[in-house]
């Protein structure tokens, strides 16, 4: 959405945006931990966002987010609100700087946002999910992500790159676009819906015709 914007009021011709995680080296591998850790992988993705041509585009966005849930998926330490120091010897030996993660609370929460923020953000492109060639959706619980797909009726449209390489966060919708991409499910004058419910929580979704 950001990158749209610099582009359509001609601040810049062309934004590159970058996600990547690196989970892999702050996740809680012991015996209490590793149900959580498992979910979790590496990965890096990255767009070009230019000028459009002819009906290509962002034809719309959405995003919403609900702070006051936050503790549901979080990592508490460290913390600017902890001063001098933003973590402690305390915290550490606590485990309070591992993610932690409310399951069934992240669960429903996915289950509801997904497809809401999916069809919302259909209805502002002005558009059906049948004009739509291919859904990518990413949520920290594959299943979560797989129910949506039927939940909207794109089950055998969708792909879900947790499934195969973990989540991964701010990467996980670019790497996936790129893999599409590269295998050829996707190309010039395809439409694409990508969505997101993750921390925060924050969820939101992107409807773009390549």
């Amino acid at each position: 959405m950001v990158a749209d914007q610099f582009v359509g009021n001609g601040q810049y011709q062309r934004v590159l945006a970058v996600g990547a995680e690196l989970h892999s080296v702050w996740v809680d591998y012991s015996e209490k931990g590793i149900a959580l850790a498992r979910l979790f992988g590496d990965g890096a993705g990255a767009a070009i966002i230019g000028p459009a041509t002819g009906d290509s585009g962002i034809l719309a966005t959405v995003l919403h987010m609900d702070g006051s849930r936050h503790r549901q998926f979080w990592c508490e330490y460290p913390a600017s609100r902890q001063h001098p120091t933003r973590i402690t010897k305390e915290n550490i030996r606590a485990g309070r700087h591992f993610p932690q993660m409310d399951v069934d609370d992240v669960r429903s929460f996915g289950l509801r946002a997904l497809p809401e923020v999916v069809r919302e953000t259909a209805a502002k492109a002005g558009t059906s999910l049948g004009n739509v060639d291919r859904f990518l959706l990413s949520h920290v619980l594959p299943d979560v992500a797989e129910a949506a797909a039927v939940d909207l009726g794109v089950a055998g449209r969708h792909t879900i790159t947790s499934a195969q390489v973990g989540h991964l966060g701010a990467a996980s919708l670019p790497l996936a676009l790129a893999q599409e991409v590269r295998a050829g499910r996707l190309g010039p004058g395809n439409t694409v819906c990508l969505a997101t419910a993750g921390a925060g929580y924050s969820w939101g979704a992107a409807i773009v015709r390549l």
